[in-house]
């Protein structure tokens, strides 16, 4: 699964400093987002990038939610936990 936050931004094709400027967003929230920071996305962040999306702000926070769980998971079984 693919982080939900960079495939809204690859859709636009945007670099992240234009999706920023774009959203109403700050480039380092993009950033950190994109790396699975924090661990949940804050309520003003979902809000702008759902209504950028075209989706409802649960939806992306769900998605968000779930390719995080994703991503623990696939640490904790690389390190053998």
């Amino acid at each position: 699964m693919v982080n939900p936050v960079k495939e809204l931004r690859d859709r636009t094709g945007w670099d992240r400093r234009r999706f920023a400027v774009a959203t109403g967003l700050d480039y380092n929230d993009i950033y950190r987002a994109e790396h699975g920071y924090p661990s949940k996305l804050p309520r003003r962040m979902a809000r702008q990038l759902a209504n950028h999306a075209g989706i409802i702000e649960s939806e992306v926070q769900q998605q968000y939610q779930s390719w995080r769980q994703q991503q623990r998971e696939a640490l904790l079984e690389q390190v053998g936990a």
